[in-house]
């Protein structure tokens, strides 16, 4: 698209690993989710991530 590194973020079109392990998770029909822990070596997740 022809960003600099580190501009134009907010139009990645690239799923962050904690959000694909949520959806594939739902797309095998696994139980509710709720309640469970996610573990993650990045330290914080981006933004977009927490809120969801």
């Amino acid at each position: 698209m022809g960003f600099k590194s580190g501009q134009g973020l907010e139009w990645c079109v690239a799923g962050h690993a904690e959000r694909n392990a949520i959806v594939n998770a739902a797309r095998k029909g696994m139980p509710a989710l709720e309640g469970c822990s996610i573990y993650m070596t990045c330290g914080v997740p981006c933004t977009p991530c927490l809120i969801e």
